[in-house]
């Protein structure tokens, strides 16, 4: 299995800029996604939703820092 973005985490590259793009590009609330994901059948907490969220934002502070300067 390829190392995924977050350590020990089930949610894939694609799944996480899925939650990341729903909540900061199409200002859609972790809860309406976690709304949304039960709706198709997914068990997501907003608690992991949000615990996702912040682990990729420490791991792109690098490029975010980067794209400051």
């Amino acid at each position: 299995m390829p190392e995924q973005p977050i350590d020990k985490g089930l949610a894939g590259a694609g799944l996480l800029a899925e939650v990341i793009m729903n909540k900061y590009a199409d200002a859609l609330p972790l809860y309406r996604q976690e709304q949304r994901f039960k709706r198709l059948g997914y068990e997501l907490p907003r608690s992991t939703l949000c615990d996702w969220v912040m682990q990729c934002a420490v791991r792109l502070k690098p490029v975010v820092d980067a794209m400051v300067k």
